[in-house]
């Protein structure tokens, strides 16, 4: 399953009709996964994450002391991933994302 490149992540923030989006931009060597994590609304840039992809399912961790994101997990099909996300701003959150062009 094809895992590198650029993602678009959005879940769900803290209030109601709060929406948040990221980018994930990832590398894939076999089955490790590296990259990093941007969300400019919380102003973090080029965050080390790293993990591992096996069977299309992504499972990542950030990798530079800082929680956000703390981890993430998400299955991909094609274009798409969706999953779970936790940040340092709260609980377990639902995401989706689209591989960006």
């Amino acid at each position: 399953m094809k895992a590198a490149g650029r993602w678009q992540v959005a879940y769900k923030g803290t209030g109601d009709s709060d929406r948040i989006e990221a980018e994930l931009v990832l590398k894939v060597d076999g089955e490790q996964v590296s990259g990093t994590w941007s969300n400019a609304r919380n102003k973090i840039t080029d965050l080390p994450v790293a993990g591992t992809l096996k069977d299309g399912r992504l499972s990542l961790d950030s990798a530079g002391g800082v929680s956000s994101p703390g981890w993430l997990t998400g299955q991909i099909s094609g274009d798409q991933m969706t999953g779970k996300i936790v940040t340092k701003a709260g609980p377990v959150r639902d995401f989706n994302a689209m591989r960006l062009k």
